[in-house]
């Protein structure tokens, strides 16, 4: 229960505070990039890895602490988080590895390739989640400028293959990971303004930062569950935990085979599912209201979010 008091309060204060900033992220992707990516669950890539984050991996700290850099992590975090490029994406990237001690051949792996390519199979999020006023361009040279390793908004998690070593790539939640609860995130995510300029080959997004990373709610099929080649997508309302609806048709995301995917699958109609899910940008959303509207401007009232289910809660 004293946890659980935390994480509220914890979570009214991430609410009173961000109303408050004014702070823009403008970031400029590729048209043709985000017809490529935005019905994609995944993604398998050629992935420079620039620096590692050494504070919790012990083969890091013991063999390899000149070569590798700290992130500004969570201390109490188990997960392995990467700062790189790709040269498909063209921005600075984050890659994670949930609860990495698990995974000794992936953390030895990454050890030995800093500042070489590995190939990264990972769900793909576009999210802003600090807050600052910076400008991220999409390019074909592969993005790489001062602020890669440190600020990105592109990020791939939970990573689920390194090479040829297979990842399960989802969290095995515990005590330090704080969920923001059903009813402080959508409400977030409906009073935060977005902006999208349309060109012939780019838009550019212009939002402002939100750290709601991990969100405990409960979901219900609303409308199409569509099977895709790398997981499944799902219209699905959402409710908080007294199962009050406070969300209509969400896109939710499971990737293909992973347990979230094996146990919405053989849902009963009408069953409910409570979840943790983690948010990225939706340009599924973004694109089918430019197709809509024509537009070269459209202001969207609420930030337009899928969730990827990484957890089930209700097994």
């Amino acid at each position: 229960m004293k946890t659980r008091i935390n994480i509220l309060i914890t979570a009214a204060i991430i609410f009173l505070m961000i109303p408050q900033t004014h702070s823009q992220t403008v970031i400029t992707l590729s048209r043709t990039f985000i017809d490529s990516i935005k019905d994609r669950i995944t993604l398998t890539l050629d992935y420079k890895i620039d620096y590692a984050n050494d504070k919790n991996i012990s083969v890091f700290t013991n063999n390899n602490f000149g070569r590798v850099r700290a992130s500004s992590y969570n201390k109490r975090s188990n997960d392995l988080i990467m700062r790189g490029s790709s040269d498909f994406i063209g921005l600075p990237i984050t890659a994670k590895i949930s609860d990495a001690k698990e995974y000794p051949e992936a953390v030895d792996l990454i050890s030995k390739h800093i500042g070489d390519r590995v190939k990264i199979s990972s769900v793909w999020r576009i999210w802003n989640n600090y807050f600052g006023n910076d400008t991220f361009q999409w390019n074909k040279s592969g993005g790489k400028d001062k602020r890669a390793g440190i600020e990105n908004v592109f990020e791939l998690s939970p990573v689920t293959q390194i090479d040829d070593l297979n990842i399960t790539g989802y969290d095995n939640i515990s005590n330090s990971v704080q969920f923001m609860d059903a009813e402080t995130a959508f409400g977030l995510f409906s009073q935060t303004k977005c902006e999208i300029d349309i060109e012939d080959t780019a838009i550019t997004i212009s939002t402002r930062g939100l750290s709601s990373n991990y969100v405990e709610f409960t979901i219900r099929e609303s409308g199409l569950s569509e099977t895709v080649n790398d997981g499944r997508i799902a219209e699905c309302n959402v409710y908080n935990n007294d199962d009050i609806l406070i969300h209509k048709n969400l896109r939710a995301i499971f990737v293909k085979d992973s347990e979230p995917e094996k146990i919405f699958r053989n849902l009963r109609k009408g069953e409910m599912l409570r979840v943790i899910g983690i948010p990225r940008i939706s340009l599924h959303e973004i694109d089918s209201k430019m197709r809509i509207t024509g537009a070269n401007n459209i202001k969207f009232d609420g930030l337009p979010v899928e969730m990827i289910i990484i957890s089930v809660l209700n097994k």
